[in-house]
């Protein structure tokens, strides 16, 4: 990896000191000279080195003549394309860094979000153990509490136990007692049973006697009838029979 923490003015002393030499002050070469460096924090630094170099004034010269301006046209295409053919790593050299650093932020991106969620995902899951924990102590102190309360509840429950052991001879009792008690009503209605049959019976004999009874007094009263009648018929036939009585 490239070194860090070169400096503006070690990028513009290596500059000066290549010029001085008289070669190309390009950004590879201060990184050479320099014994590494970022090519993003070199550029810079030594655009402004070159934009500080003034050039020196000198007089007006005479127009230069065709021939050697031709041939300056040349040298100087023929310089700018060897310049450019220089260049061409460095400039290959900068994008492969600018695609490098590219690379890395998109990297470093990635890795934070990635961090990011898991440290949402841990924080998720420490809150979801915290809960837990206080369920498990909520839980630990209640069954602390129940065997704290256990022999209060063993003497709860053995007097519960001999409160429903004696209702449950409370109860025996009570069933023997109702069950005489049925046994005395089923007698009782056994002998009311007796009683009201014979009273029917006695009601029936009474109802027969009763009509024996209207039928000998219609009888009777028939007969009474016939001899008021026999009687005044008696009467009549006496008082047709008797003699005239004299004056």
């Amino acid at each position: 990896m490239p070194r860090t923490g070169v400096t503006r003015e070690q990028v513009h002393q290596a500059a000066a000191a290549l010029a001085t030499e008289g070669a190309n002050p390009t950004v590879q070469a201060v990184r050479t000279r320099l014994g590494g460096g970022s090519p993003n924090r070199i550029t810079p630094w030594l655009a402004e080195w070159r934009e500080a170099q003034t050039p020196p004034q000198v007089d007006a010269l005479p127009e230069i003549p065709p021939a050697i301006d031709h041939a300056m046209r040349h040298l100087w295409t023929l310089a700018w394309q060897q310049a450019r053919a220089r260049l061409a790593p460095e400039r290959q050299a900068l994008d492969d860094a600018q695609t490098a650093l590219k690379r890395e932020r998109e990297q470093v991106r990635a890795e934070t979000r990635e961090l990011k969620a898991l440290a949402e995902e841990r924080q998720a899951r420490l809150r979801a153990q915290g809960a837990e924990l206080e369920q498990a102590r909520a839980a630990v102190l209640q069954y602390r509490k129940q065997l704290n309360g256990l022999p209060a509840e063993r003497d709860r429950l053995r007097e519960q136990v001999a409160r429903l052991q004696a209702e449950a001879v409370r109860e025996q009792e009570t069933t023997r007692q109702a069950k005489q008690t049925l046994d005395l009503g089923g007698k009782k209605i056994s002998a009311l049973e007796h009683a009201l049959s014979e009273e029917r019976q006695a009601r029936q004999q009474a109802e027969q006697q009763l009509a024996e009874l209207r039928i000998e007094l219609a009888t009777l009263r028939e007969r009474t009838a016939q001899r008021e009648q026999f009687q005044q018929l008696l009467d009549a036939v006496r008082g047709q029979q008797a003699p005239p009585i004299e004056h």
